[in-house]
């Protein structure tokens, strides 16, 4: 009877031990598996990817508002290409963040976020030490060649309305909007304090590719 006994608890207690030895380890390793896939997406999202909406139709007819890209933030950028920047400095003047607010900016931006920063999207039409001239007729020369842009719509005869001819700054940008009859870009913004030219640091990344149509 006392081994019947002793057979009759054994069972029971090795339930039990299996329990805590298979049901622990096993909610240790998906909160384990959970935190590596939060901190790789932030990781991509800091380092590598980034996706964005359009918010307006600045640069139509390539981009409609409501369409969505992804940005390449490792990619190297030149004149022609397409990317999304921090306006701060350039298309308009930052309000003095301090405190708090400051601290919470700063880790912010170690992972790729940029709370209190607005962010657009236009393509580069001239980088440092370009001289960028549109003629009262609507050419649109670099250094003294005239460029083609078939990004236009069908409809523009002219790369600009407003004439202009500047040089670009060392380590910053020229950028306008593919629609250029509507779109606020750095022609807007000559006479400010930036000088309406983007600074390199402040571009996030080049445009990847659009993976959603918004229209």
């Amino acid at each position: 009877m006392k081994r019947h006994a002793a057979s009759g608890r054994s069972p029971e207690g090795a339930t039990s031990r299996r329990g805590r030895a298979f049901g622990v380890p096993w909610r240790r390793t998906a909160v384990g598996v959970l935190s590596v896939i939060v901190v790789g997406m932030l990781l991509v999202h800091a380092f590598w990817f980034e996706t964005f909406t359009v918010p307006s139709r600045s640069m139509e007819p390539n981009y409609g508002a409501g369409d969505r890209i992804v940005v390449d933030k490792r990619a190297e950028f030149a004149r022609g290409d397409v990317i999304v920047f921090s306006g701060e400095g350039s298309l308009y003047q930052p309000a003095e963040r301090g405190g708090v607010l400051a601290v919470i900016d700063t880790a912010a931006g170690w992972l790729g976020f940029r709370p209190d920063e607005q962010d657009y999207l236009k393509r580069i039409i001239g980088v440092g030490g370009d001289h960028v001239v549109v003629d009262h007729k609507g050419v649109l020369t670099v250094n003294g060649r005239r460029v083609a842009e078939p990004y236009l719509g069908r409809g523009s005869k002219r790369a600009s309305a407003q004439p202009f001819s500047v040089r670009v700054p060392e380590g910053k940008l020229f950028v306008m909007g593919d629609n250029r009859d509507d779109s606020d870009d750095s022609r807007n913004h000559l006479g400010d304090p930036g000088g309406g030219y983007v600074p390199v640091d402040k571009v996030v990344g080049r445009v990847a590719w659009k993976y959603w149509s918004g229209s």
